[in-house]
């Protein structure tokens, strides 16, 4: 009896986040991480509006979490996964700005001037 051996990676995003939640989009955003017992600072590397990959040096374990983005109300998120000096964050509530960032990001239509 064989046993196969499964290539298949474990996504980290939920099923469907790409297309509801529009694309990631690179940022490189100064911002912090807000819990119980204080903040971090971090930088937002790409985000999506399902969640964010975080460049931060130390996130204490919390169940929740806020993200503090300048200009943003804080956004409520659970730490996804972590690994080496990074953390992935998943949203509480779909944001939608996001969505409306990249669309504004990508549209061919408004990059050309009247």
């Amino acid at each position: 009896m064989s046993h196969a051996v499964s290539t298949v990676r474990r996504l980290r995003r939920p099923p469907g986040s790409a297309t509801s939640s529009g694309r990631r989009l690179r940022a490189n955003w100064p911002a912090e991480i807000k819990v119980a017992g204080g903040r971090a600072a971090c930088t937002v590397i790409d985000v999506s509006g399902a969640g964010a990959n975080l460049r931060v040096s130390h996130l204490p374990e919390q169940a929740m979490v806020w993200l503090l983005i300048d200009k943003l109300p804080p956004i409520a998120a659970s730490v996804a996964w972590r690994e080496d000096g990074h953390a992935g964050l998943a949203f509480a509530e779909e944001q939608r700005w996001v969505l409306d960032m990249s669309r504004q990001r990508f549209d061919a239509a408004a990059w050309i001037e009247n």
